[in-house]
C-alpha cells in the first residue's frame, strides 16, 4: 500500500529508497519529491531514510524519536551510530537497513537544499559499494542512450547542454549517478545543487529516469571541435577524479579510514568502468557543432 507522505526513489540497480517524514518533517520530504521527481511510496520495501526533527549540533546524544513516532516503533531503541554532517546527523544501525536523518528546524531554501543533498550520502555509498559511480558530469540523451560530459566547474558543461540541438536532449548539467546492473551500467540525472541553493533551476531533473551510457567525454575548450581517444589508464584516473568531486561535500565529515576505503572503491570502480564504456576527450569550440563530432564516434 502506498502512502502519499512517503516518497520513493528507485534506481536502475534495483535499490529503492523511501523518504519517510515524521512529525514536522513533512516539508523536508516534499522538497525532496519536488527536486528529485519522486513518486509515492511505502516504507514496507526498500531502505527507509526516516526524517526526524532535532538539533544535530548536540553531541553525545541518543538516536532521536524512537519512542515518539509510530513510524519508528519497529526499530531497535539502542545501538545506533551517529554521523554528524553539519545541518543533519545520520544514524545507522548494524542490524537494520533503515537510516534516521536528524534535521534541524531552520527554514529557508539554503537549509532545505543542504539537508536534502547531505541526506543522500547512504544512497551514494550504496551505489559505489555495488559497483557504480557518481560523476561531476552533464547527461545528454541521444538515440535511446546517453552521453556524459564531465569537466571541472565553470568550463562548459552547462553551455554544452544549452547548445545541443534536437534530437539531443539535456537531462542534467552537473551531476550524474551511474549504477551497475550486472555487467552493464545505467545513468541517472541528478540535480545541479548549486542552482537550487541560489534559487534558480535551468534543467528539470527526474532522478528516477535512467539510460545506458553510450560514451563518456572529458571536455576541453578549444578552437576547433574534435573527439580524441583516451587510454584506459588515463580514463580511469579521470573518472576517479570526477567521482571524488561529488564526494567533496561529505569528505570533511569522514574518518581517515572511511576516506581510504571509499577512495579505493572509487578507483576500483573507475578502472572497471573505463574498460566497459567508451571514453573520449571532447575538444569543443564556442561556435562549432561539437555534437556532430560526438555522434561520429558513437555510430
Amino acid at each position: 500500500m502506498e502512502h502519499t507522505a512517503v516518497k520513493k526513489l528507485k534506481l536502475a540497480n534495483g535499490s529503492e529508497w523511501n523518504f519517510v517524514p515524521t512529525g514536522d518533517t513533512v516539508g523536508v520530504v516534499e522538497k525532496a519529491a519536488s527536486l528529485l521527481g519522486l513518486s509515492n511510496g511505502s516504507p514496507r520495501s526498500g531502505t527507509n531514510i526516516i526524517f526526524v526533527l532535532g538539533d544535530p549540533r548536540v553531541q553525545n546524544k541518543a538516536a532521536p524519536g524512537i519512542d515518539q513516532y509510530p513510524e519508528l516503533h519497529h526499530l531497535p531503541a539502542n545501538g545506533w551510530k551517529p554521523l554528524y554532517l553539519g545541518e543533519i546527523r545520520l544514524w545507522t544501525h548494524s542490524v537494520v537497513s533503515d537510516v534516521l536523518c536528524e534535521v534541524n528546524g531552520l527554514a529557508g531554501n539554503i537549509h532545505e537544499v543542504t539537508r536534502l543533498y547531505l541526506s543522500l550520502l547512504p544512497l551514494y555509498n550504496q551505489v559505489v559499494y555495488s559497483g557504480g559511480l557518481p560523476f561531476h558530469a552533464a547527461m545528454i540523451e541521444h538515440a535511446g542512450k546517453c552521453v556524459l560530459i564531465t569537466a571541472t566547474s565553470g568550463t562548459g558543461k552547462s553551455t554544452c547542454c544549452r547548445r545541443v540541438p534536437d534530437p539531443w536532449k539535456p537531462l542534467c548539467d552537473d551531476e550524474t549517478v551511474l549504477v551497475r546492473t550486472g555487467r552493464e551500467y545505467r545513468a541517472h540525472p541528478f540535480p545541479t545543487w548549486s542552482n537550487y541553493l541560489s534559487g534558480r533551476t535551468e534543467i528539470p531533473c527526474n532522478v528516477q529516469q535512467s539510460l545506458p551510457p553510450a560514451g563518456i567525454f572529458f571536455l576541453e575548450q578549444a578552437q576547433i571541435d574534435q573527439v580524441l581517444p583516451v587510454k584506459n589508464s588515463m580514463a580511469a584516473h579521470a573518472l576517479f577524479n570526477s567521482a571524488k568531486h561529488v564526494y567533496y561535500k561529505f569528505n570533511i565529515y569522514l574518518t581517515k579510514d572511511e576516506l581510504y576505503n571509499l577512495n579505493r572503491k572509487l578507483f576500483e570502480n573507475a578502472c572497471e568502468l573505463s574498460q566497459s564504456v567508451p571514453i573520449f576527450k571532447l575538444q569543443a569550440s564556442l561556435g562549432g557543432q561539437f555534437w556532430e563530432e560526438m555522434d561520429k564516434v558513437l555510430q
